[in-house]
């Protein structure tokens, strides 16, 4: 019985020695060069240090710049100062918000909102930077006063305000 086992497991070993010798692949072979031409004389001189250059990773914002970490919102029209007289076109960009939605307002000096609308992105997917273009109208006041135009986003976390951009503005009466 001793002996059979000890045949076995000589057996077993020669099988499994074969395999990794003929199946593993080996090292392979290197071809002898065919080229009688004498080797090429560098122009530069060849640089001692073998180590690789340090090339550091991309980022999800390098590769992609629709993707934003954090939300944002930046009013491009009107600008600081614009004179707004019962209607106006809102243009600008936001990204990292809930569902592409954020609150777009109108206030007079004292704070009080004139108008205020739900504004959404037009990004490529939920979350990333996009455009957004809405048109205010209001009651323009009888003279001349101080307002606030206000893009807020509020967080569906808490509700307190993760982003917002604003503008002084004068709302002006009709001609």
């Amino acid at each position: 019985m001793k002996h059979r086992l000890i045949v076995a497991i000589v057996g077993l070993l020669l099988v499994v020695s074969w395999s990794l010798a003929h199946c593993a692949g080996g090292p392979t072979p290197t071809p002898a060069p065919t080229s009688t031409a004498p080797a090429a004389t560098p122009t530069a001189p060849i640089p001692t240090d073998t180590a690789a250059p340090t090339v550091p990773a991309p980022t999800a914002t390098a590769a992609s710049p629709a993707q934003v970490s954090e939300p944002f919102i930046k009013i491009v029209e009107p600008q600081t100062g614009d004179a707004l007289a019962g209607a106006v076109v809102v243009t600008g960009r936001a990204g990292g918000l809930f569902e592409n939605t954020f609150a777009l307002e109108l206030r007079d000096a004292s704070g009080q909102a004139l108008v205020s609308m739900p504004v959404t992105v037009a990004a490529p997917d939920m979350g990333m930077a996009g455009e957004f273009q809405v048109t205010l109208r209001w009651t323009p006041p009888s003279e001349p006063t101080s307002g606030t135009l206000w893009g807020i986003y509020y967080s569906p976390k808490d509700g307190s305000v993760a982003a917002s951009d604003h503008l002084d503005v004068t709302l002006v009466p009709i001609p």
